[in-house]
C-alpha cells in the first residue's frame, strides 16, 4: 500500500507526454528482468498510473512479448485493461484498431496464461504430494528397521539370560529325581 501511495504521488509530477512515454518504455523493458510476480505487479501499476498516450499504447503493443507471461495474474490483467480503457477514450479510428488488437491479445493471453498457471500449480501440488509420500515411505522403512533392530537386540539378550527355576519347578525336579 505504501509503494502505491508513494508512486501515485511521484508519478503525478509527470505531466508531459514525452516523459510519460519514456517512462512507459523503460518500465515495459523492466519486465524482462523482473524476477517475481510482485515486481511485475508494481511495474504494471506504475504504467497504469501514468498518462496514456498513443505512443504509450504503441509501445505496449510492440513490447507485448515482454509482459505476456505475467498476464495470468488478475491484478496485472486488471491494470492493463484499465490502460486500454484510457487508451480507447482518446483513440482515433486508426489508433482504436491498435487498441482493440492489443486488448484481444491481452485477453487471450490472460485466459491461456490462467489455464497454464493453474496446470502448473496442479503439477506442483502433485509433485509435493509425491515427495511427501516418498518421505513417509522412508520414515516407515526407518521405523521398521528400528523395530527389527530392537527385536534382534532382545533376542541377543535372551541368549544370555540364565534360566533360574522357581520353587515349584525345583521341588518338581527333586521329586522326579527321587523317584
Amino acid at each position: 500500500a505504501d509503494f502505491k501511495a508513494i508512486m501515485t504521488f511521484l508519478l503525478g509530477f509527470i505531466t508531459k507526454e514525452r516523459q510519460s512515454d519514456g517512462l512507459v518504455d523503460k518500465l515495459v523493458k523492466r519486465f524482462e528482468t523482473a524476477a517475481s510476480i510482485k515486481v511485475k505487479r508494481d511495474l504494471t501499476f506504475c504504467i497504469a498510473t501514468l498518462k496514456v498516450t498513443e505512443k504509450a499504447v504503441k509501445i505496449l503493443n510492440d513490447s507485448f512479448k515482454l509482459y505476456k507471461d505475467a498476464l495470468f495474474d488478475e491484478e496485472i490483467f486488471g491494470f492493463f485493461m484499465s490502460i486500454l480503457k484510457k487508451g480507447k477514450s482518446f483513440a482515433t479510428s486508426n489508433m482504436k484498431q491498435v487498441v482493440d488488437e492489443l486488448e484481444k491479445k491481452i485477453v487471450e493471453e490472460n485466459s491461456a496464461g490462467s489455464e497454464n498457471h493453474d496446470a502448473a500449480n496442479k503439477a506442483e501440488r502433485a509433485k509435493q504430494k509425491a515427495a511427501k509420500r516418498q518421505a513417509n515411505k522412508i520414515e516407515r522403512k526407518k521405523a521398521l528397521a528400528k523395530k527389527k533392530q530392537e527385536l534382534e537386540d532382545i533376542e541377543e539378550e535372551e541368549d544370555f539370560i540364565e534360566f533360574i527355576p522357581n520353587k515349584k519347578e525345583k521341588e518338581g525336579e527333586e521329586g522326579a529325581g527321587e523317584a
